[in-house]
């Protein structure tokens, strides 16, 4: 693939956009991404498989942080409110069947002007009405929502966000969109 523009990071958005300190990543799986994130970031991780929470859990404890193995709501339900300076959710959204929920409890435990980095795949694409139902963003059974630039935002302001996508972070080109959400 020719890649005429450079590939988002969520570790380069958590840098850029958040105060240092605890960063929470939402479906961290074996936590192995969160240790892209620089020094001044404590990793925390939400799994919902047990054997990569467990994973996580040691992964993340090199850096300071630990991984919670529940439904992500419930696992932020046990942090205090103002916990963390950042949050990423990377492919995360589009399988949780309570996505809204998930938003208002993670606006709860961001600390004020606290970020969240969302990653989702863009059901508005262009590739998506060329490729139809052979759209890569597709994936039955385990991809429960589909977002566009307005219905994501949308959600994330009914939790409390202000949201916005940067030049590069919804361009009807690219099957996936990032957003930064911020309290």
């Amino acid at each position: 693939r020719l890649r005429l523009l450079p590939r988002q990071q969520a570790h380069d958005l958590i840098a850029r956009h958040a105060a240092p300190g605890n960063v929470i990543d939402i479906g961290c799986g074996s936590g192995e991404r969160s240790l892209d994130l620089n020094a001044e970031f404590v990793p925390y991780g939400i799994e919902i498989s047990d054997a990569l929470a467990a994973k996580a859990k040691k992964v993340l404890a090199s850096r300071g942080g630990t991984a919670i193995h529940a439904p992500a709501s419930e696992g932020l339900d046990q942090f205090p409110e103002g916990f963390f300076t950042g949050a990423t959710l990377r492919a995360y959204l589009e399988h949780e069947a309570r996505p809204k929920v998930v938003l208002d409890a993670l606006h709860r435990v961001l600390a004020p002007r606290g970020i969240a980095v969302v990653k989702v795949p863009n059901y508005a694409s262009l590739n998506r009405r060329v490729m139809g139902r052979n759209w890569c963003g597709f994936r039955w059974p385990d991809h429960l929502n589909y977002f566009t630039p307005k219905s994501l935002t949308t959600m994330a302001e009914a939790a409390g966000f202000s949201c916005r996508f940067g030049m590069l972070g919804a361009l009807p080109t690219s099957d996936n969109m990032w957003m930064i959400a911020a309290k």
